[in-house]
């Protein structure tokens, strides 16, 4: 279950796959979709796939196939694989202000 990623302006495209084919269904789910809403892999002519746009870190996934957890065999961490796209993160925007959160808390008088 090969996963392949290629960089294009400080971003990666992940694309994750397997083989053979599924009685039911096959999914991914991972950090990037914060182990809650599974992505469905569809047939790609060939093999069964989901693509994924990620900034550059360390992301752990796991597939989840015919209702059962399956592993690719690469490198694992409590039950997930390891997917690491190297890079620098790009810049975050400013941190938005405190203020709103304080005026809204004091307007319901909540203290």
């Amino acid at each position: 279950m090969p996963v392949e990623a290629r960089e294009c302006c400080g971003r990666y495209s992940v694309r994750f796959s397997v083989g053979r084919k599924p009685r039911r269904a096959a999914f991914v789910v991972g950090d990037f979709t914060a182990n809650m809403k599974a992505l469905e892999l569809r047939f790609c002519g060939g093999d069964y796939c989901a693509h994924v746009a990620l900034p550059p870190g360390i992301y752990r996934y796991r597939y989840i196939f015919d209702g059962g957890v399956v592993l690719d065999g690469g490198e694992a961490e409590g039950g997930y694989d390891l997917l690491r796209l190297a890079g620098s993160r790009p810049p975050r925007g400013p941190k938005p202000p405190r203020a709103v959160y304080a005026v809204f808390v004091d307007r319901f008088e909540c203290k």
